[in-house]
């Protein structure tokens, strides 16, 4: 296996250099959708790669990798397992749990601890708030980007 290289390209020569940190990424992209992404970047004047990175940054820190589950009033309640699909959103709001109520949620989400650790400090109750769901991506059979 080829060893990892750190690289970056210098303007106008066709090389490349090292740059410690950092990792080179090729994307492919539908024509519209590069269009869409480049015009997106020209209009808040920023490179494409940096549009992208701010994007690739956000999605590694918000992302829940299954999908939104919701309760019987249809609030959302927790994460679901599903591979293929990723969602990024608000559990429903709680204002405390009882030390067993955190004992269980611990051992439901142990294969999540950065979802239990939003249920617990950021609570999850009908009364104060749904939940909110802002986007969901299925790579499923599916195949649908969802924002309900």
């Amino acid at each position: 296996m080829a060893k990892k290289r750190d690289v970056k390209a210098v303007k106008g020569t066709g090389k490349v250099e090292e740059s410690p940190g950092k990792t080179r990424v090729e994307l492919r992209f539908d024509s519209d959708v590069y269009d869409r992404i480049k015009g997106l970047a020209d209009q808040a004047e920023v490179s494409v790669n940096q549009l992208m990175h701010g994007l690739a940054r956000w999605a590694a820190e918000k992302l829940w990798v299954g999908e939104p589950v919701k309760n019987d009033q249809g609030h959302v309640s927790h994460n679901g397992s599903q591979k293929g699909c990723l969602w990024a959103g608000e559990t429903a709001i709680r204002s405390s749990y009882s030390a067993e109520e955190k004992r269980r949620i611990l051992q439901d989400y142990e294969d999540d601890p950065q979802l239990a650790h939003h249920v617990i400090e950021e609570g999850h109750v009908e009364d104060m708030h749904k939940g909110k769901v802002f986007v969901r991506l299925d790579f499923t059979e599916r195949r649908v980007v969802r924002e309900d």
